[in-house]
């Protein structure tokens, strides 16, 4: 565009080309360079970028480069995302929530964001009818941690970086190709965001082409984000001056909260926003206000992976809401229960049953209870009346005609069967209810992993280890998964490796954990599978897995209790 504009006066066809390119921000030149063109001189300035949005380029095989704009919303003329390029768009907020502290706002977790991306300006022969690639993880990223921030990404700034499975930033084809087109069609771009292992050759382009671009090197997600929003090295702000804003952003966390939402792996930066909201005076001075924000930080930091009772909620609280509502609440607050050793499991269990309707007349939000109380029972070692509520609980969502609603129970039942272990309720369980499930269209990409993982474990402890693989070698989308999920399939993976002769496969599986694991209870508690499995002493495992998880062992304690039965106990009732 530039190069045109320098050439006096375009032709209809180049004009055409560059007043469209020019209704967007990152190519707009300046209007000194505008006014040296009498036919673009009257064009007005695009507006500003919007939270959401930044640009992107691409390059074809055919070697045709083309400028993209990515919007949240759906818009004009956009042209569809697809394959990889899609996949990066759908796990941008997951990577985007699991590496800022905090967000500033959750309504973009409540809502659906229906990418798009706009054609700005191609060079090349030929027509973009699709944006394919995997070059444009990072682009993305920044656009939804821009919603979550409630900022927009800086115009001066593009990224040419892509994200691996594991989130890590990795090198992009055509650089050179993409830098230039930078340069002639986006000249509000300034600074260019591409991963480390690029950046000396990003800069030898730039210098050779004399491209006026700074290139950014970066290491990771992380740090693109603090180099983007410099506040996110910290926490950014949340909107302090305006009680009804700050209201109506502890509504959306709550609402995040209470609902879930399949775009959050690691809730900490909700946790976080709940906190500080909670801390705000316009909440401080409202008990109900209180009460949700505390609510909403012990359920986050539940879902993060940490124990966090949530305190039973005042009657004045939970009858502020219909009767579905108050029901999904209690179910968060005895699933906190059941996360937590020493906890007081029966007191809060007869008061979340007294909520309860009777057999037969329960609805889903009745029986996400039911699931929870089977939980907590069984956390607190009462097996037998877990298992005739959790069972009560997949029947009663099958009965419903709402199979996908059934997962979390049903992943109890089977943990439990296995701990036994009883290879006919396993059985049973796994062919009567699996299946049902998994085909259901509404259950979840990460529902359906937490149900691999659960039939799989559950056939390892009962000795079906071909079938075990099965479940938890399927092809789901396991990096997309949340952290614990992941590294309990390698657990398991390995044990039933290991079970079935396949030694050095399963000694490759626990060296993947060991590393992927690092600062949490899975790499000890798969050297105390296999002391279990040689008949090794388990007591350095136990020891070693006593430093990380502090009280959660304390479950399985009884005096007088041989480190072998122990170890048992520990290995096969671990929750995840």
């Amino acid at each position: 565009m530039l190069g045109l504009l320098s050439h006096g006066a375009p032709s209809t066809s180049e004009r055409w080309e560059i007043e469209r390119a020019l209704t967007f921000p990152w190519s707009w030149p300046g209007r000194d360079v505008l006014a040296n063109v009498p036919e673009l001189a009257a064009i007005e300035s695009p507006a500003a970028p919007a939270p959401g949005e930044t640009c992107l380029v691409s390059v074809t095989p055919d070697e045709r480069v083309a400028l993209w704009a990515v919007t949240p919303n759906a818009a004009a003329h956009a042209r569809p995302l697809v394959d990889r390029a899609s996949r990066d768009a759908l796990a941008a907020m997951r990577i985007a929530t699991t590496h800022l502290p905090l967000v500033a706002t959750a309504r973009p977790l409540r809502t659906a964001t229906r990418w798009s991306v706009q054609l700005l300006a191609k060079v090349g022969v030929g027509i973009d009818r699709v944006l394919d690639g995997g070059s444009f993880g990072l682009g993305f990223v920044l656009a939804a941690a821009s919603m979550l921030l409630d900022v927009a990404v800086p115009v001066d700034v593009c990224a040419l970086a892509a994200i691996d499975d594991d989130a890590r930033l990795v090198p992009v084809g055509g650089l050179a190709e993409k830098l230039w087109m930078l340069a002639a069609w986006a000249p509000a771009v300034r600074r260019v965001l591409v991963a480390s292992p690029q950046a000396q050759r990003a800069v030898e382009i730039a210098k050779s082409a004399q491209l006026e671009l700074s290139i950014v090197p970066v290491e990771n997600v992380l740090d693109a984000l603090t180099v983007v929003f410099p506040e996110a090295r910290t926490e950014p702000d949340l909107p302090s001056a305006d009680p009804t804003r700050v209201r109506a952003t502890l509504d959306d966390v709550y609402r995040v909260a209470i609902e879930g939402t399949p775009a959050v792996i690691d809730w900490s930066a909700i946790a976080r926003a709940a906190a500080r909201l909670g801390e705000h005076d316009a909440v401080c001075r409202e008990p109900h206000a209180r009460e949700e924000a505390r609510i909403a930080e012990s359920i986050a930091w539940r879902h993060a992976g940490r124990a966090h009772v949530v305190v039973w909620p005042s009657d004045d609280f939970l009858h502020r809401y219909p009767r579905p509502v108050r029901l999904r609440v209690l179910a968060h607050v005895v699933q906190s229960v059941a996360d937590a050793p020493r906890a007081d499991v029966s007191r809060w269990v007869d008061e979340a049953r007294a909520h309860l309707a009777p057999p037969n007349e329960e609805h889903t939000e009745d029986l996400e209870l039911l699931g929870a109380i089977g939980r907590a029972l069984a956390s607190a070692g009462h097996d037998d009346d877990a298992l005739s509520v959790l069972n009560r609980a997949v029947e009663g969502w099958f009965a419903s005609w709402r199979s996908d609603g059934a997962t979390h129970a049903l992943c109890e039942l089977l943990r439990l069967h296995g701990a036994r272990p009883d290879p006919r309720a396993v059985g049973t369980t796994i062919e009567r209810s699996v299946p049902p499930v998994l085909a259901d269209p509404r259950t979840s990409d990460v529902a359906r992993g937490f149900v691999h993982l659960a039939a799989g474990r559950a056939l390892t402890s009962i000795g079906a280890h071909d079938d075990a693989l099965s479940m938890l070698d399927a092809p789901l989308d396991w990096p997309q998964y949340p952290r614990h999920l992941q590294l309990s399939r390698l657990r398991w993976r390995a044990n039933a490796l290991t079970r079935a002769g396949r030694h050095e496969d399963g000694h490759r599986a626990r060296r993947e954990l060991a590393l992927k694991g690092t600062g949490t209870a899975y790499p000890a508690l798969s050297a105390l599978d296999l002391a279990l499995a040689t008949r090794d002493d388990p007591r350095p495992a136990l020891a070693s897995l006593e430093s990380v998880a502090g009280d959660e062992l304390s479950r399985w304690h009884v005096p007088g209790l041989e480190a072998a039965e122990l170890g048992r106990r520990v290995a096969l009732g671990w929750r995840y």
